[in-house]
């Protein structure tokens, strides 16, 4: 046929088409080197796509039971995970109430690892809780005592001061001291101040360092004694600037220090 002839024109090869009765085939042919004639083979395609069509119902078949078996073993998986993680939310329940939280084991490495996580990170935030409420405590202690020191420092300066005025400037740099000294413990954590620092603060409205001598050595002031001296060296510079060595331009102060005992 017209259909063969178009289809075999190279040395070898395969193609589908009909036979002259018009029955669909697969063809192959090769053609010969030494007469150039085409030798061809035809198989029907029914006969071809019979085994195939028998394995539909056998591959249908198996297609269902995998399917089957594998709604089956995710229900039974379900099952196996249902318990720890109703147990895991149990846990973060417990830890989100305040209560004791302990890590369980399920023998499911992801979910003991999510446990342990969760038992660590309610802990930690117990730690921190506790942290908080002794900051908070501390920080009403000290506000109770600085309010307390800026009261008794207004009570001494109103009686000290001659006028309104007078009151307004003595109370402020008294203040502007106390600042000074709480910046000093701020530096350290509020676990102790620098005596050196004190000193440079308390000097600072009065003079430059260039009029200040001082020892080498710095001693570290407790945070209880750290405001006491903030302000008794602000109100020797304050002496010191009224009618001893500030007073002039060539005077300076000198400061030493020795420590006793630890």
């Amino acid at each position: 046929s017209a259909d063969f002839i178009a289809n075999t024109q190279g040395a070898e090869g395969s193609f589908l088409g009909t036979t002259l009765d018009g029955v669909p085939v697969l063809n192959a042919y090769v053609r010969s080197s030494l007469s150039g004639w085409r030798i061809a083979a035809g198989v029907p395609l029914a006969t071809l796509e019979a085994p195939l069509r028998r394995s539909y119902p056998l591959l249908a078949s198996m297609a269902a039971a995998g399917l089957l078996a594998s709604f089956g073993l995710a229900f039974a998986y379900s099952r196996y995970l249902t318990a720890p993680v109703a147990a895991l939310q149990e846990l973060a329940a417990n830890g989100a109430a305040g209560k004791p939280v302990v890590p369980f084991v399920t023998g499911i490495k992801e979910l003991d690892a999510v446990s342990l996580a969760l038992a660590r990170a309610f802990d930690e935030i117990a730690r921190r809780e506790k942290q908080q409420a002794v900051l908070i405590n501390e920080l009403n202690h000290r506000v109770k005592n600085t309010l307390a020191t800026v009261q008794a420092m207004a009570n001494v300066t109103l009686r000290r001061s001659a006028s309104l005025p007078d009151f307004v400037t003595s109370f402020t740099m008294r203040l502007s001291a106390l600042a000074g000294s709480h910046d000093a413990l701020t530096e350290k954590q509020w676990r102790g101040a620098s005596l050196k620092v004190l000193l440079l603060n308390a000097a600072r409205p009065f003079c430059d360092q260039s009029r200040l001598r001082m020892v080498e050595a710095d001693v570290e002031l407790n945070a209880a004694m750290a405001i006491p001296f903030g302000m008794m060296l602000h109100e020797l510079f304050t002496n010191a600037a009224k009618y001893g060595a500030l007073s002039n331009s060539d005077g300076y102060v000198a400061v030493r220090w020795s420590v006793s005992h630890d």
